[in-house]
């Protein structure tokens, strides 16, 4: 048997997701859902929940029962990118919202990817594209749960696009194509319900770029170095793993696990 569940946000404004369906500018209303060739001997019956949440916290949101967990004295790593372009020091601050989920209520741990690719050099005053690039799929994530995509680059990026494929050669399904794409608020694209990347397949993806300084641009971590990634979320979780393609290297790694990722990063 094949369960599935389904996504429907309905607000007044549009909230940038998928199964968006508008009030109409009305304040109250009926909501009715109907289903068709049901099973009547089946035991598990189709269900209906709703709840109501603030459009800010659309982007909290993953799949019903999956969470991600945090052990007993393990560390949270919040990395921000600051220019201060002033000739004073800056106190900068951050924090992080955490939401539990009942026990109860967990089904599956998320895990997450982050992919890409460090051969980047913007020369000054130029712009340039990095990709399409494909990346295979690991084997140790084969058959899991894709339900969100979010790029990633520094201040000189102006899109991150990726695609799934099921081969190297092979048809390509657009998941992440934002338009005004904004690399200080990236926007993440999840997928309802989740995919699964076909044996074999991979991700496609590119970034841009327009290098306004007088300097060239090379890739790196810091704010002033660029970078053409995206995080890939899933479920059930086999871990947090960073995935680089590099044509320079002629290679395709993940770390943690590949000794040379101190190559990489």
């Amino acid at each position: 048997t094949l369960f599935r569940s389904y996504t429907i946000v309905v607000s007044k404004a549009d909230p940038g997701v998928a199964n968006w369906v508008s009030t109409g500018g009305l304040n109250q209303g009926t909501l009715s859902i109907r289903f068709q060739d049901i099973d009547l001997e089946n035991f598990v019956a189709p269900t209906v929940s709703a709840r109501v949440i603030k459009l800010a916290d659309l982007d909290t949101e993953l799949p019903s029962g999956v969470a991600f967990a945090v052990g007993a004295t393990q560390m949270v790593r919040l990395e921000m990118h600051y220019i201060n372009p002033t000739s004073e020091d800056l106190e900068v601050q951050a924090t992080s919202t955490f939401v539990s989920m009942p026990d109860a209520e967990f089904k599956d741990e998320a895990g997450f990817l982050f992919l890409g690719d460090p051969d980047i050099k913007l020369a000054a005053h130029s712009s340039q594209t990095l990709g399409p690039v494909f990346m295979k799929l690991p084997s140790m994530v084969q058959g899991v749960n894709f339900f969100g995509i979010t790029g990633h680059t520094h201040q000189w990026g102006t899109n991150v696009s990726v695609a799934v494929s099921d081969s190297k050669n092979g048809t390509d399904k657009p998941i992440y194509d934002v338009p005004n794409w904004s690399w200080s608020e990236p926007a993440t694209v999840y997928q309802d319900p989740p995919f699964v990347v076909p044996d074999g397949g991979g991700f496609r993806f590119s970034c841009s770029w327009n290098n306004t300084s007088d300097k060239d641009v090379k890739f790196g971590e810091s704010a002033n170095d660029e970078m053409c990634f995206f995080w890939a979320y899933y479920y059930p979780s086999k871990g947090a793993f960073v995935c680089a393609h590099s044509t320079k290297f002629g290679a395709d790694l993940c770390c943690p696990g590949n000794p040379f990722c101190s190559q990489f990063f």
